[in-house]
């Protein structure tokens, strides 16, 4: 199958004088919006338009992905099959290990630049490009693609699908791609991750009750208590004055919770404020990218990943690189048997 054989017959993406008229009728519909026009989804209503997309930053819809498509580049971060199954029309792929590449400097593990630019490169995406990050749901692959694009100093907005590629109710392709490769220009931004080094002069900073920074460990709660024995680590625990938030809390079903709840979560229990540092760390940094793109929707200014993350921390020797055991904070937005937020907190 080619790409144009799930296209509209003939024409690009809807042109501008159609999108109010598109957007109104699928308003209209009821419990679901069938597509009539070759190349739509069917996709139920509450989908294409959601409350993360309209309350939080840089979270879009899939309304408004079709309202806005013919000005922003989609970029897919799903696997090749899926890919070439069905995609959103004039969307390019990147691959989950070369937006996550690592490379180990003097202070410590930091992102390799490089092999991102090369990966952003290959998939048309200009410096200037507004992009628009989607996958399977708002998962670590998804909103990994959108930190290394601020890693790698993205001049253009880039914005995440809330719902992803089940919410899509447009235009889509399916098919072999190979895009026209860009030139792309990176200007590194060193301010949105922290290093192993960085850590050791902050250690007394992050241990203290009144500390400026806050430390979230976003892994399950028997990593962050040292219960889970990973043979992978030699020690087991949380970095000291940490609190655990499980990243899962952000999305449930391919959607960011209500944004009640997030605000609930982190304000409220968590007692975050968004003038002051926050450092986020799991593993390697995936999950990490959760809660750090949450944080930046909800208003917080300087979020960190710490890279490392306990691939590092726990293989390091304890006299000079101290964890903890006990919790500080444990919590959690519980998820009923269909997915759907609670409304409850588990600390």
């Amino acid at each position: 199958m080619t790409e144009d054989n799930m296209a509209n017959s003939g024409s690009d993406a809807p042109s501008d004088d159609n999108d109010t008229t598109r957007r109104a009728l699928l308003m209209a519909t009821g419990a679901t919006a069938t597509a009539v026009t070759a190349g739509c989804i069917s996709t139920p209503i509450d989908l294409a338009s959601t409350p993360a997309a309209e309350q939080l930053s840089h979270v879009v819809d899939s309304a408004w992905l079709e309202d806005n498509l013919s000005d922003v580049k989609p970029l897919d971060t799903r696997d090749q099959s899926a890919f070439q199954a069905q995609r959103v029309r004039g969307a390019s792929r990147v691959e989950l290990e070369s937006v996550s590449a690592q490379q180990e400097e003097s202070d410590g593990i930091e992102p390799d630049v490089a092999e991102i630019t090369t990966a952003l490169s290959d998939a048309g995406v200009d410096q200037n490009d507004d992009v628009v990050v989607y996958g399977d749901g708002v998962d670590e692959r998804v909103t990994r693609t959108a930190y290394a694009l601020h890693v790698a100093g993205h001049d253009g907005e880039v914005y995440v699908l809330d719902g992803g590629i089940d919410s899509w109710h447009g235009y889509s392709q399916a098919g072999p791609h190979d895009p026209e490769p860009s030139s792309y220009d990176p200007d590194p931004n060193t301010d949105l991750f922290v290093t192993r080094t960085w850590l050791e002069d902050h250690l007394d900073d992050l241990a203290e009750e009144e500390a400026e920074i806050d430390l979230i460990d976003v892994r399950d709660e028997d990593a962050y208590l040292g219960l889970d024995n990973d043979d992978r680590f030699d020690r087991h625990g949380h970095l000291p004055g940490a609190i655990n938030i499980y990243w899962d809390s952000n999305a449930s079903g391919g959607a960011l919770h209500e944004p009640d709840d997030i605000n609930t979560l982190y304000f409220e229990d968590a007692g975050l404020s968004p003038g002051r540092t926050v450092v986020v760390y799991c593993v390697s940094g995936e999950f990490a990218s959760n809660t750090w793109f949450t944080l930046r929707s909800l208003g917080f200014e300087d979020v960190r990943i710490y890279e490392g993350g306990w691939n590092e921390w726990g293989n390091l020797p304890g006299d000079d690189y101290p964890l903890e055991t006990q919790a500080r904070a444990v919590l959690e937005i519980e998820a009923g048997e269909d997915g759907a937020d609670t409304d409850a907190f588990s600390c």
